[in-house]
C-alpha cells in the first residue's frame, strides 16, 4: 500500500484543532482603515468562523456561524459583500471581508 498522508485534523482531534485555528496575515491594503486587535494574533474559535466566510466564493453563497446567517454578495463589478442576518430579522450589510473581521472582534476601524 502507498504512504498516506495523516490528516492533520483527524490526529490532533477535531475539537482542538478548531481551537488554535491560525490568524490570517494582516493585509497590507487593511491598513489605512483597519488596525488588529488584541485578539487578532491569537489562534481562536473566530478564525475558524472567519476562515469559513473567507471560504464562500460564489454569489449568495452562504454559512450559518454563531446564530446568525452569513451571505456573500457578488456585485457585477466583482465587489465581495458580506451580509448578516440574525434569526429573527432582515439581513444588516457588514462590508468588505475586513469589515467582517471588525464585526468579529478581530480588527478595528482607525
Amino acid at each position: 500500500s502507498g504512504a498516506t498522508h495523516p490528516d492533520p485534523l483527524v490526529k490532533r482531534g477535531a475539537d482542538e484543532s478548531l481551537i488554535d485555528e491560525q490568524p490570517l496575515r494582516f493585509n497590507w491594503r487593511w491598513k489605512q482603515r483597519y488596525e488588529a486587535s488584541m485578539e487578532y494574533d491569537t489562534p481562536s474559535l473566530l478564525w475558524v468562523e472567519a476562515k469559513k466566510l473567507r471560504a464562500m466564493k460564489a454569489d449568495k453563497d452562504s454559512v450559518n456561524i454563531a446564530g446568525r446567517t452569513w451571505t456573500l454578495k457578488i456585485a457585477a463589478s466583482g465587489r465581495k459583500t458580506y451580509e448578516a442576518a440574525a434569526k429573527s430579522g432582515k439581513a444588516k450589510v457588514v462590508g468588505s471581508f475586513p469589515d467582517v473581521l471588525v464585526e468579529l472582534g478581530l480588527l478595528r476601524k482607525v
